[in-house]
């Protein structure tokens, strides 16, 4: 479990005790596996300074330190995290909490004997990881010169929004980087490469809030940056146009429903089990078209920022509750009325497969969580309930079991996902790379 950056002052005992161990494979000559990533504490503190002076020298312009008084008080706050090896410390990360929506990187800092191994980036993911569901403002700030500590942000996900002149000193610049939470494309035709030689001009484009920094790029003619243009987006506007696209199909979906179900009560030949699966599918489908509807009071009204979690509600139901019964029940629906066995069955297989190929496709509702054996092996056991209900409506004389085990099944994917699962914008890794819309 990762540790936390933000959590109330803790006895010593119990911050040593939160740690995270992995194995690393490091030079020979340290003959260490071994290392213990874990918040800092009291005793700690005259191996950070020395480390601190180290990495940050005060006559280096580059390197320069913020704020190195901080840091006692930031190891007090449980915002220290180190990499230990044995007793030794050889990196750290400094945070800083201003305020409670936001998050500030004071620095990270590895001893050059082990750089190169990655742990500036472990720092640093332990810290994003353990924001995430914060929902915090993260950012940082970092000399142009610094290329490692640039690259290292911006393959987490940080942009440069500005300049910060004179930040360490008169002609001591900086740049001020965010972490961009959000999933968002670039524009193709606003991406330009400049050199760090061209300082008006990449202060030129930052000026302007459509132009951010998303990449430092080595030239021949030495360092350079990509300044990019996110396109911008009305998130409310698409917000509301997903939730209009919810109540059309959960409406068209209960109208399809309701017109099969219609029918099964006018025939007499009609499995009474598949109608029970149907009556369910209707009542789904209306509650999800219901939570679709209440996701523009919402947007429009309430605004209690719980947006995807009616989407999420909604489109479960809508997937669980009203396809997925509906398609499982027309094989069934079929073979009453079909002379044939093997025209029943061909059509039950071919329902199982499709349903097969959708539920493991990037389309599916399914898709958009983060999978296990358990909803696995469910997903599979439905996908195989046409062939099932064919064998049992047709062939067997109580068929109020498949339509129970049926029911149960769908009922569990669908708690697996409303309670079991974060909501649907937490399923995707965020890329590394920004991308352009195809």
């Amino acid at each position: 479990m990762p540790y936390t950056t933000h959590s109330p002052a803790r006895s010593a005992a119990d911050r040593v005790d939160n740690t995270v161990t992995f194995t690393a494979h490091l030079c020979a000559r340290y003959d260490v596996t071994m290392m213990v990533f874990r918040l800092a504490v009291a005793e700690d503190l005259p191996q950070l300074e020395i480390l601190y002076t180290l990495c940050f020298p005060v006559d280096n312009v580059i390197h320069k330190p913020s704020a190195p008084s901080e840091l006692p008080a930031c190891v007090a706050g449980d915002l220290v995290q180190v990499c230990a090896i044995g007793d030794r410390i050889v990196a750290f990360a400094q945070l800083n909490l201003p305020i409670d929506h936001h998050l500030y990187i004071n620095a990270v800092a590895v001893h050059p004997e082990f750089r190169q191994q990655g742990l500036g980036g472990h720092l640093l993911d332990n810290t994003l990881n353990s924001e995430y569901a914060t929902e915090r403002s993260i950012s940082a700030v970092a000399s142009p010169d610094n290329l490692a500590m640039l690259r290292l942000l911006f393959s987490r996900r940080f942009i440069v929004r500005t300049i910060m002149y004179d930040y360490c000193g008169f002609g001591v610049h900086r740049f001020y980087l965010q972490h961009k939470s959000r999933r968002q494309y670039v524009d193709p035709d606003e991406r330009f490469i400049v050199p760090l030689t061209s300082w008006s001009h990449l202060s030129f484009l930052l000026q302007s809030d459509d132009h951010v920094i998303t990449a430092a790029v080595p030239m021949p003619s030495g360092p350079a940056f990509e300044v990019s243009r996110f396109e911008r987006e009305d998130v409310a506007l698409l917000q509301s146009d997903e939730s209009q696209s919810g109540v059309n199909f959960a409406g068209t979906m209960l109208a399809a429903i309701t017109f099969v179900l219609g029918f099964s009560f006018a025939s007499s030949n009609y499995p009474d089990d598949v109608r029970i699966l149907l009556i369910g599918a209707a009542f789904a489908s209306t509650m999800a078209l219901v939570v679709y509807a209440n996701a523009s009071g919402e947007l429009s009204r309430i605004r209690s920022n719980n947006f995807g979690n009616y989407m999420k509600l909604g489109n479960t139901l809508s997937e669980y509750g009203g396809v997925l019964p509906f398609l499982i029940s027309l094989p069934a629906t079929f073979s009453q009325v079909a002379s044939s066995a093997v025209a029943s069955f061909t059509t039950a297989a071919a329902s199982t497969l499709a349903l097969y190929f959708y539920m493991h496709s990037r389309f599916s509702i399914a898709a958009r969580f983060t999978s296990s054996l358990t909803l696995r092996t469910l997903q599979i056991l439905v996908c195989l309930a046409p062939v099932t209900g064919v064998l049992a409506t047709k062939y067997s004389p109580v068929a109020w079991p498949w339509t129970a085990t049926t029911t149960v099944l769908l009922a569990s994917l669908a708690y697996i996902h409303i309670y079991r699962r974060p909501s649907e914008t937490a399923l995707t890794a965020s890329p590394t790379h920004w991308t352009s819309r195809r």
